[in-house]
């Protein structure tokens, strides 16, 4: 009988954007593939002292005690290149293969694929201590809150997406129909080309909400959340989701599971968001802008029809509209993606299965 590998978490942060990870490991855990053990620092960096580790979007982890594991989960497509000298593999979420070059894509950096957000069904030991790495009490409160899925029954406000209700089967029977809700981002809180994207963000997400809105009425749902920025700006006031509610996780959750189509437009920095990994995991036919950034399988055509304007966007939900077979075909094929990518345990096991080798996890099962 195989020994289990080892693995052992460094937790220096307790991000959302790390829920997903950290679920995926633990699940590894639970199905006896792995042994997992962890060593939080709030006040102190582990050895070795990487830099990116004081961001809280980065996690490093220890497979075999030997091999060091860097995971990056910041928007940008920049790399830590003092950290990545100190470490044997380095998963990116922002990933380009032509932007990292030859020489070390696919051999030394690998991409992380697509991912959102999913905690434990369960919460365990391991996930209600990492609450304690947040530096405020008020922080503290709020995570464990989010970790606990304390109150969520009470308000949609608190909803907590776990492993057990973050993904649904394609659902055949719904009319042709369409749904994008989106926020705005204040440029002013960004530098150079980062403000650049966000204006141009911004421009896109309004002109493809009139346009969807224009064509197809009453089977279109969405509009920009209502936050502070957005409500502030008197010539947006027609794209705003009238009832602000629909817009909290729990009450959009559930209204996403009501509409067959979805349209997507990238995130800051150019960054395919959560919400395209949610799209996969809920099974939508997916039209999105362009992207920028890889995920393993991940193809334009099959899983998604891509745009670049209002128009194209438009012309895209037209044909799903249009199109049942092609339309159902491509919520097929989310359901598929999904199976084969994104459940936190399928999904650290892949990553496993490359720092290791095909022949270090043949004791695990296979997804």
């Amino acid at each position: 009988m195989m020994s289990k590998i080892k693995v052992d978490i460094y937790c220096t942060s307790n991000s959302h954007f790390l829920q997903w990870i950290y679920t995926g490991f633990r699940m590894l855990d639970q199905h006896c593939e792995v042994e997992l053990s962890y060593r939080i620092y709030k006040d102190h960096l582990p050895s070795p002292r990487l830099e990116s580790l004081s961001y809280p979007m980065n996690l490093l982890v220890k497979v075999n005690d030997s091999k060091l594991v860097l995971f990056d989960m910041n928007d940008d497509g920049e790399i830590w290149k003092n950290d990545l000298e100190q470490v044997d593999f380095y998963f990116k979420r922002s990933f380009s293969a032509e932007r990292i070059g030859a020489e070390l894509a696919y051999k030394k950096i690998f991409p992380l694929g697509l991912s959102y957000v999913n905690y434990e069904r369960i919460p365990s030991w391991f996930s209600i201590k990492r609450i304690f790495l947040e530096r405020t009490p008020g922080k503290i409160v709020k995570s464990a809150i989010k970790t606990l899925g304390l109150f969520q029954l009470f308000s949609p406000r608190l909803y907590r997406q776990h492993v057990g209700n973050s993904h649904a089967e394609p659902d055949i029977s719904l009319p042709p129909a369409v749904i994008f809700m989106t926020r705005l981002w204040n440029p002013k809180k960004y530098q150079g080309v980062n403000r650049e994207i966000a204006e141009a963000n911004n421009v896109l997400r309004v002109a493809c909400i009139r346009s969807l809105r224009g064509a197809f009425g009453d089977h279109f749902m969405g509009g920009l959340d209502p936050g502070r920025y957005a409500y502030s700006l008197p010539e947006f006031e027609d794209c705003l989701v009238k009832d602000a509610s629909l817009c909290f996780q729990g009450n959009y959750i559930r209204l996403l599971k009501q509409y067959p189509i979805a349209v997507y437009t990238r995130g800051l920095a150019n960054a395919t968001g959560y919400k395209f990994g949610e799209y996969i995991a809920f099974s939508k036919a997916i039209v999105s802008e362009k992207l920028v950034f890889e995920a393993p399988g991940l193809e334009s055509g099959k899983h998604y029809l891509e745009f670049s304007n209002a128009e194209e966007c438009v012309a895209a939900v037209s044909a799903l509209m249009d199109n049942e077979d092609l339309r159902r075909k491509m919520m097929k094929q989310s359901q598929e993606y999904y199976q084969q990518y994104l459940p936190p345990d399928v999904a650290m096991r892949r990553i496993l299965s490359i720092v290791l080798g095909d022949a270090g996890t043949m004791g695990m099962q296979k997804a």
